[in-house]
């Protein structure tokens, strides 16, 4: 029995399809549950049953990898017959599946075309709710502005579940947002699907086989970097946890996103060579040979080129990764020269302390700002003091912003010598209250002891009955 050519383009669904397709329709209703605008990767309609394996391959072989790739093949031949092995039954399946693509507007026959709530979070453990979270997070991130921006007016808060519940309602449409473009309703159906994917390799993954971080790895490297798709392992530890140094260490090295005089500057700034000596952007940049100007911009360049690759980082719950124990819930952190070492013994890696800073402020941007990553500050009334900060600090966010801890160090400084030569003058506590916001007087009692500890450690003195005491030595300095 032949198959005429099937022209999915024509507005009358009953008029154009062929009496072996409707057949095979009607055999098949409860194959098909095709939402408005859905468009369906090949993995997907194979995992749904939607096509046969034989189908699927006979799509592969030829690059259609979606159901609107494959509806587009069809629209412009009229059949599947030039397919190399595409026999009678595999076009029928195909033609099936066009046709309610097609239709999926206004289906002519809605028996074969139920509606259903499809993938939703219901019956999961919270470790795989967790887990399907944090990749809808990064999937979110991957979008275009508009589709993001379309995103947020059904989800204003950032609320996974409420995203989920809200896509996954059988009388939601990407059309009924406000001002939707046609672009947008693409992409935003596109990450639809990646979603059912991500929820449907959860639902049959074993409780005792679920590694959200590795979970999470796998569909940021397959984005950015699927080079390093085969040694994913690599990247973690025994007891399942992520060398995030490591991986970047490997990034690095593998991808090569700096230039040569890049290179030259991130070697020469963050590796393990400059861990015990002090050095000044003026002194690499004499070495290098450029001018303080070309390094400040290089080194501008290079930590905004870090920070866009490591856009994803924030995307990990902290507890995922290996050899960092910051508490996220504590105020203050000091980032000192052994945290480093553990990290370069344990994961193998050659990068200092200003470099685990920059690191770390990309890790905790959600919950903390660091101090102290490769910043220079100079005195307002002595100018020719240049001082780079001992160690790095990590700063609970809410506090970071209240107070304005460059600009305390800078006075500080500036004022050191005026310090030591009249202690008695300064009150350590009302010294620190000009650098605090007016509507945050209330956190003083948090960032005191932040401030002592950083002046004690930076300068080698201490705060006593409020005022500051130096270290005998620190006169002569």
């Amino acid at each position: 029995m032949s198959i005429s050519p099937f022209n999915p383009s024509e507005s009358n669904h009953e008029a154009v399809l062929p009496e072996p397709v409707k057949q095979f329709l009607l055999e098949h209703s409860a194959t098909y549950i095709i939402e408005v605008e859905e468009d369906v990767s090949l993995q997907l309609l194979l995992s749904r049953k939607w096509l046969s394996v034989r189908a699927v391959n006979i799509c592969q072989i030829f690059w259609l990898d979606s159901l609107s790739e494959i509806y587009d093949f069809l629209e412009e031949n009229g059949t599947f017959k030039k397919l190399k092995n595409c026999g009678k039954r595999s076009e029928l399946e195909l033609i099936a599946l066009c046709a309610v693509y097609k239709n999926r507007d206004e289906p002519v026959e809605k028996k074969y075309i139920p509606k259903q709530k499809v993938n939703e979070l219901s019956g999961l453990s919270p470790l795989k709710q967790s887990g399907i979270h944090q990749q809808v997070d990064f999937l979110i991130t991957k979008l275009s502005n508009r589709a993001r921006n379309a995103l947020l007016t059904i989800f204003p808060n950032n609320d996974i579940d409420t995203l989920l519940t809200t896509i996954y309602d059988k009388e939601f449409n990407f059309k009924s947002i406000k001002n939707i473009g046609s672009k947008s309703i693409v992409e935003l159906t596109k990450f639809k699907n990646q979603i059912s994917e991500i929820i449907i390799q959860t639902k049959q993954l074993p409780e005792d086989e679920v590694n959200n971080a590795k979970a999470l790895l796998t569909i940021i490297l397959t984005y950015e970097y699927p080079s390093l798709l085969p040694f994913v392992d690599n990247f973690f530890t025994p007891n399942g946890k992520i060398k995030l140094f490591l991986l970047f260490h490997t990034i690095f090295y593998s991808c090569q996103f700096f230039n040569e005089a890049e290179m030259k500057v991130f070697l020469s700034v963050y590796n393990t060579a400059t861990i015990t000596r002090q050095t000044t952007q003026t002194s690499i940049a004499a070495d290098m040979g450029v001018s303080i100007d070309n390094f400040r911009r290089l080194m501008l360049h290079i930590r905004e080129n870090v920070k866009t690759h490591l856009y994803w980082l924030p995307n990990f719950n902290q507890k995922d990764l290996a050899c960092l124990e910051l508490n996220t819930n504590a105020n203050f952190e000091v980032i000192d020269n052994q945290f480093v070492e553990r990290i370069i013994k344990e994961e193998s890696v050659n990068f200092n302390m200003r470099f685990c800073a920059l690191f770390l402020a990309a890790v905790l941007k959600k919950t903390h700002a660091i101090l102290g990553d490769d910043k220079l500050y100079s005195g307002k009334n002595s100018p020719h003091v240049f001082k780079q900060l001992r160690y790095c600090y990590a700063i609970n966010i809410q506090l970071f912003e209240a107070f304005d801890f460059l600009l305390f160090l800078n006075t500080f400084i500036g004022q050191l010598y005026q310090i030591i030569s009249n202690p008695l003058k300064i009150r350590f506590n009302t010294f620190i209250k000009e650098f605090l916001k007016a509507d945050s007087q209330h956190l003083l009692p948090e960032i005191l002891p932040i401030c002592q500890t950083i002046v004690q450690l930076e300068f080698d003195c201490e705060v006593k009955n409020g005022l500051i005491v130096f270290k005998p030595n620190m006169t002569q300095q």
